[in-house]
């Protein structure tokens, strides 16, 4: 059976830290907050230790979406910046998304639901979310047990990918 990581990307490949220590230096994407490759690493750490395939449950999978679409049409998208960003710097690690939950609402609290749709459409047995947030139907669809909650103050770190890969791997 398929293994899945439901990514979230702010709070988890980037940290607020970065920016409050060195500003000048943080990763940017056109504005809004970088992706830190140190991040993207322990990510593919993860991948790399369990098999298990990206699912990406962020609010940036609207650029994502965006950029894969007009890639093929050679068309360019309002959000294509941000999703060709977050592709390059995947892929900079040999890491790529192979899917996305449904797109409900952002900070609507149903990030829950559309992960539990997802698993229905595709079973599981091992899957955890990787999510500096806990949303309000995490404990309906009973995602808390798969959570590895990371602190967006500090992103991922080594102890969120042991824990992930314990999880994944049981």
């Amino acid at each position: 059976m398929n293994k899945f990581i439901f990514l979230d990307i702010d709070g988890v490949l980037n940290s607020l830290q970065i920016y409050h220590d060195d500003p000048k230096h943080a990763p940017n994407c056109h504005g809004l907050m970088g992706i830190e490759n140190c991040k993207v690493k322990l990510l593919s750490q993860i991948v790399q230790a369990t098999d298990a395939e990206i699912i990406l449950v962020s609010s940036w999978k609207r650029c994502f979406v965006s950029y894969m679409r007009h890639r093929e049409t050679k068309e360019v998208g309002s959000y294509d910046a941000c999703g060709k960003y977050l592709y390059n710097k995947l892929s900079a690690e040999h890491l790529h998304i192979k899917g996305t939950t449904l797109n409900y609402e952002v900070n609507s609290g149903t990030r829950g639901q559309g992960i539990q749709a997802f698993l229905k459409a595709h079973p599981s047995d091992a899957w955890v979310v990787l999510d500096d947030e806990i949303f309000d139907d995490y404990e309906t669809y009973d995602i808390i047990s798969h959570l590895v909650k990371t602190n967006d103050y500090t992103g991922l770190t080594e102890e969120n990918v042991q824990e992930a890969i314990k999880k994944l791997n049981e």
